[in-house]
């Protein structure tokens, strides 16, 4: 489960944070995930709930705002957005996609007090 290893990144990044800025506790953190991330929002979730523990991030608040991926697909030619890995063409139907964006993993907000 990669998503542990992404939590445990996710809190040493906010402890860092913590460190520059001098606060005293994270209320709200806010991800943005693309669809073609192949992060589990729910093992995010619970990965970040044991890896903040103990931690100025521990109890917050975790919103996941997940965006669609855009790809290019390459025997007819189409742009489109996707929802999720593993769809095919919408005009022809192949899986012969070039992923164009959403792969991402990126905080985008951190509310501290």
């Amino acid at each position: 489960m990669h998503e542990m290893a992404l939590s445990q990144s996710l809190v040493d990044l906010i402890e860092g944070e913590r460190r520059a800025h001098d606060f005293a506790r994270v209320r709200r953190i806010r991800v943005t995930l693309g669809a073609f991330s192949n992060v589990e929002p729910e093992a995010l979730r619970f990965g970040f709930e044991v890896a903040s523990r103990g931690t100025v991030a521990e109890n917050a608040e975790l919103l996941l705002d997940l965006t669609p991926a855009r790809a290019w697909c390459i025997p007819c030619g189409e742009s489109m957005t996707l929802s999720r890995q593993g769809e095919g063409c919408p005009r022809c139907g192949r899986h012969q996609l070039m992923p164009e964006s959403g792969d991402e993993m990126r905080l985008t907000e951190l509310e501290i007090a």
